[in-house]
């Protein structure tokens, strides 16, 4: 029945309604498909007349492809830059404190760490984007010793973020995703069979996992999806995060301390409560328990269009109003999954990877092996649409 579903999104603008169910869409393009295996153009034959796109979305969509042929946004960078200025020869601020905002870090000096700690310096990316505000957070977290996590939908730049901080400051980090297979003893370590160069003889010795490894050497561990972890990691995991030791039972109950520098920064593409978009298959819901262990929580999401459309076109080489045009793309598709027009969204990292290849192949074909072949079809029908609205045939 008409009356039993909302007629105007939470902003007010109307919807269409949809004459096969009665519910309500700024268009029904997807909806059509997904729910009724039914082509727009089928619709319009058998509901002449009934209009398949909302005067908001249709004025949405004007209004997108004016900018894009201009190359211009309205919107501007909200977050203030409380990043330091720093030269490409980062050696000349060792030994030095920078300022994050509230927050401050020291560089460390690379003469005092051994080869394998520079090696697990990360390495400075001059175009990577950093966000003031959420570099702030973060650098205070460190800062106070807390544990760490960030959340945010996929491709944002949330393990990059804590990668460019760590090579501002000179500090090693190990990363490990624990999405997956991941081993327990990978992770915590396990005995090996080694030969005795003196002897020539077969010993077992224990080997440390990337965990205790961190822990000992004052590295800061980056764990990616904690929230995709298997049980057994998770519960090694909160172990630490509560107490600050790891107890290697395997090797006779070794007692880890943890390295001043030592840090846990995890991201996750949830808050620990479940997935509900059907965005991030295989995420868990994190116990309370979990969750309490991180003094510091950081929400990411996608750059502003401005400062993003800049972030591809510096990565890629692209001209910038390409750039634009690719962003404005990933705009309508992630307001399409917000009003349930579409069920994916484009990141960051997919339109970096979509930009290297429009100078090859163009702007159509490279979306094709970049985005549309990663979608299911009506995925595919709805951003291939947006695509040739924004760059034309």
């Amino acid at each position: 029945m008409a009356g039993t579903f909302k007629t105007h999104d939470k902003n007010g603008n109307e919807m269409v309604r949809c004459e096969v169910c009665g519910r309500y869409y700024h268009q029904l393009s997807v909806h059509l498909a997904k729910k009724h295996k039914m082509s727009v153009e089928e619709y319009k034959r058998q509901y002449p007349g009934c209009p398949t796109i909302s005067a908001w979305a249709s004025q949405q969509v004007s209004e997108a492809q004016k900018k894009a042929q201009r190359g211009q946004h309205t919107q501007t960078e909200t977050h203030a830059n409380v990043v330091p200025n720093i030269t490409a020869n980062i050696n000349d601020w060792e030994g030095t404190e920078l300022d994050f905002g509230a927050a401050k870090l020291t560089v460390k000096r690379t003469a005092e760490m051994s080869d394998r700690d520079r090696g697990f310096i990360p390495e400075h990316d001059p175009n990577y984007h950093v966000d003031g505000e959420l570099a702030e957070m973060l650098a205070l977290g460190v800062e106070q010793g807390d544990n760490v996590m960030m959340v945010g939908p996929t491709g944002c730049g949330k393990t990059t973020l804590a990668e460019e901080l760590a090579a501002l400051i000179n500090q090693p980090a190990r990363r490990a995703n624990l999405h997956g297979d991941v081993r327990s003893s990978d992770f915590v370590g396990e005995k090996v069979v080694e030969v005795d160069p003196e002897t020539s003889q077969s010993v077992i010795t224990w080997k440390d996992g990337i965990l205790p490894e961190a822990m000992r050497n004052g590295y800061w561990l980056l764990l990616d999806e904690v929230d995709a972890a298997p049980p057994q990691i998770l519960f090694v995991l909160q172990a630490v995060l509560d107490s600050g030791k790891l107890i290697l039972t395997s090797n006779h109950g070794e007692v880890v301390e943890p390295h001043p520098d030592f840090r846990i920064i995890t991201t996750a593409n949830t808050t620990g409560r479940g997935d509900d978009t059907g965005l991030y298959a295989g995420t868990n819901v994190l116990n309370e328990a979990f969750l309490d262990r991180f003094g510091t929580v950081i929400q990411h999401n996608y750059l502003p269009p401005k400062v993003e459309a800049g972030v591809v076109s510096k990565k890629t080489g692209v001209e910038i109003a390409a750039a634009q045009r690719c962003v404005e793309v990933a705009r309508l598709v992630r307001n399409g999954f917000d009003n349930e027009e579409c069920y994916c969204t484009l990141s960051t990292r997919r339109l970096i990877s979509w930009a290297k290849k429009i100078k090859a192949l163009g702007a159509q074909k490279a979306a094709k092996v970049a985005v549309l072949n990663k979608l299911n079809r009506e995925d595919a029908d709805y951003v291939a649409g947006v695509i040739q609205r924004i760059f034309g045939n």
